[in-house]
């Protein structure tokens, strides 16, 4: 469901954002939206995290790193020594 905000901002930038928004064939509202999920969805690393990807995290049982370069270990003498 789609609600609606009302915005004040400087009149220059809603002139240049309109003429963005024109060239680039968008709506007002989606740009507007697009740049809120993008400051919700961003972990300040330049990734981003949405919330299927959030919810997913750690649902993996994790390797130490011994367990992980034995694993890497077998895996490769498998592919490369095995006959």
């Amino acid at each position: 469901m789609n609600g609606k905000l009302n915005l004040s901002i400087d009149e220059n930038l809603k002139e240049k954002i309109k003429e963005y928004a024109a060239v680039r064939n968008l709506s007002l509202s989606i740009l507007v939206e697009n740049y809120f999920k993008n400051l919700l969805y961003s972990s300040g690393t330049g990734e981003l995290n949405t919330p299927i990807t959030d919810s997913l995290v750690g649902i993996l049982e994790s390797l130490n790193d011994i367990e992980y370069k034995t694993a890497r270990l077998e895996h490769l003498e498998g592919k490369y020594l095995s006959d």
